[in-house]
């Protein structure tokens, strides 16, 4: 066990901002000594992100994840339950979030205690009322809209033996905190008993029912959906209880879509988030970073500019710094949370970005699935996602919930006040910006190895040259011209291996049997 965690300790609190570099940073932390990342952390990282991506973009996703049992407890990364739980004080900034914390940290350490083979613990976690904080606060925590619901199921071998821990969630809107506690009093409720509620304004009053909150599998058949379903006949207002019901059909349709969906945005972020991590541990940005930093750099905002010119190098390429990892990490969640939402269907998001727009993408998603399966290489993936990003960064979408929060990258406005040196925004919805509207200047490319160097050329607002910037565009690296061919070839993607045991492809997809 860890040390223990808590708004008073030693621990320094981690400023909002920097939530956005959480796996980044725990990429860096359990890098090996040789500097190179273990396939079994990757793995489990890669399945954080497909879970936040879902969160964040597909609001009827169903999450399915896997704790293994070693050591006579639980674990993720290399964190038991209860060591997650504490992270919630840095990660939170309140007394009203903090308050959450607690419970959370009690209701790890009670289901690692106490969970049952045959039995389901259930955990519910409404959102912050006003009697918890102010909007403001909740909305700045990412507790202000979503109810999570979660559960949690032993895994044992035919011996009984405990092998690990499945845990099954969603988020859901619109179930008012009066229905979780009408449901907690009522002594006919799924539970089979009445639960005392000792605050019903306040969120904490259900979410400490945790304790007595045990079901046996059968009870569940559809897993976390029925805690939902059980919950309806509470809602006393009839729109609102359709609001809920409508969300329930949602939740039992298309799961293995969204999985699909979720796992392909997944991985290419695991890429991306393996070189935000290797780019701070070198303090320079390495070529995914550059290529990223360059297909975008008609569309970056005033203030992710000005720390690129910051961090330009005299020789070439952009030192990294964690003010700069975190505009290029929000500003990745945005790309990658929007096309995720418009591969699900995700209809708030489709309309930020206008019929036209949102088909394109969604095309673009659709092919890089079959194209992946089907072994493309990592140049043929960028350069197809290089254009949905950056009709993603010309609609300046806001997406995104759950833990995560919201992503809004820091994209060029309408409003500009940089001397005439970038792009004319063009207002067509419909289609992808039109090269020649962008402005470019003399000046020296930023790529060390571009041919040009050290003399001017043209340039854009990141000082890329139209030759590099073409490269990047076509997912090529050019920062590895001038080199011999076998060094210039790709080296191939470390292969992600299963950090549990043969986990079922229904319990990866969500949809995981729960009854015994």
């Amino acid at each position: 066990m860890g040390e223990q965690l808590g708004p008073s300790g030693e621990y320094e609190q981690q400023i909002i901002a920097e939530r956005c570099l959480a796996e980044v940073d725990n990429l860096n932390r359990l890098r090996g000594a040789d500097g190179r990342h273990d396939p079994a952390m990757l793995e489990a990282i890669h399945v954080n992100l497909i879970t936040a991506a879902k969160e964040a973009a597909m609001p009827y996703a169903i999450s399915t994840t896997y704790q293994e049992h070693r050591e006579g407890t639980f674990w993720w990364l290399d964190q038991t339950p209860v060591e997650v739980a504490e992270s919630g004080y840095i990660f939170h900034q309140s007394p009203a979030a903090h308050a959450r914390v607690a419970v959370e940290v009690e209701e790890a350490r009670h289901t690692q205690q106490n969970l049952r083979p045959g039995y389901i613990g259930v955990f519910i976690s409404p959102r912050m009322t006003r009697q918890d904080a102010p909007y403001e606060v909740a909305k700045t925590e990412h507790l202000a809209d979503d109810d999570q619901v979660r559960i949690h199921m032993l895994d044992v071998d035919e011996q009984g033996a405990i092998q690990g821990k499945y845990v099954q969630s969603l988020l859901v809107r619109d179930v008012p905190l009066s229905a979780w506690a009408a449901m907690s009093r009522d002594p006919d409720n799924i539970f089979g008993k009445a639960l005392d509620i000792e605050d019903e304004g306040s969120a904490l009053s259900v979410m400490k029912l945790y304790d007595k909150m045990e079901l046996p599998a059968q009870a569940l058949p559809n897993g976390v959906v029925d805690i939902v379903k059980a919950v309806v006949p509470y809602i006393d207002d009839q729109n609102t209880r359709q609001k809920v019901e409508s969300q329930i059909i949602l939740f039992h349709g298309g799961q293995e879509a969204m999985h699909e969906a979720a796992v392909s945005v997944a991985d290419r972020w695991l890429d991306f988030e393996v070189a935000l991590a290797d780019s701070l541990e070198a303090g320079e940005a390495t070529p995914v970073i550059q290529r990223f930093i360059a297909q975008l750099q008609h569309e970056w905002g005033r203030q992710t500019r000005a720390l690129l010119d910051v961090n330009r190098l005299p020789e070439g390429g952009w030192g990294m710094t964690r003010e700069l990892a975190i505009k290029l990490e929000e500003a990745r969640r945005n790309t990658t949370w929007t096309s995720a939402a418009v591969a699900a269907g995700n209809e708030d998001v489709i309309a930020q970005l206008g019929y036209d727009t949102a088909k394109v993408i969604y095309e673009n998603e659709l092919f890089i699935q079959t194209i992946r399966h089907n072994g493309a290489s990592a140049q043929e993936i960028a350069a197809i996602e290089a254009q949905s990003n950056r009709l993603i960064a010309q609609k300046k979408t806001n997406v995104g919930g759950g833990c995560s929060g919201d992503a809004r990258g820091d994209f060029e406005s309408s409003e500009q006040d940089d001397g005439g040196t970038s792009y004319e925004p063009n207002q067509d919805s419909s289609k992808e910006k039109d090269k020649k509207n962008w402005r470019w200047k003399r000046g020296i490319c930023q790529v060390k190895t571009c041919p040009t160097r050290p003399g001017q050329t043209k340039v854009g607002p990141c000082s890329v040259c139209v030759r590099c910037q073409g490269m990047f565009d076509k997912g090529s690296d050019p920062t590895k011209w001038g080199m011999p061919s076998k060094d210039r070839e790709q080296k191939p993607e470390p292969k992600k291996v299963a950090t549990v045991r043969a986990v079922s492809a229904a319990a990866t997809r969500g949809e995981v049997a729960l009854a015994a």
